[in-house]
C-alpha cells in the first residue's frame, strides 16, 4: 500500500502518522490510546476509509501501529481520548 492513492487522494507513507476510518472526515485528527496500556497512544490523521473488517474500527499505518506497540499482535483493542477541556 505504501506510495498508493488513498481514498483522501494522499499517497500512503506507511511511515506517517496516519490512520483509515469508515465514517469520520479526511484531515480528523485523533488520539488512540490501547485500552490495556492506557499510557500508550499515537495522534493520528484520517487519510483513507476502511477497515474493511466489520469487527475493527481503525486501520493504522505501520508507525502508528508501532507506537502503539501493536507490530506483534496486529490487533489490540483502543479507545480515543477525549481533547482535555472538551467535555466542559
Amino acid at each position: 500500500l505504501h506510495g498508493r492513492k488513498t481514498a483522501s487522494g494522499a499517497k500512503f507513507d506507511q511511515a506517517a502518522l496516519v490512520t483509515a476510518h469508515r465514517t469520520l472526515p479526511f484531515g480528523t485528527t485523533v488520539t488512540l490510546c490501547r485500552s490495556d496500556r492506557p499510557w500508550r497512544c499515537v495522534k493520528v490523521t484520517v487519510v483513507d476509509r476502511g477497515p474493511f473488517v466489520k469487527s475493527r474500527s481503525w486501520d493504522l499505518s505501520h508507525r502508528a501501529a508501532q507506537a502503539l506497540g501493536a507490530l506483534n499482535t496486529g490487533v489490540v483493542p483502543v479507545f480515543v481520548q477525549e481533547p482535555k477541556g472538551e467535555r466542559d
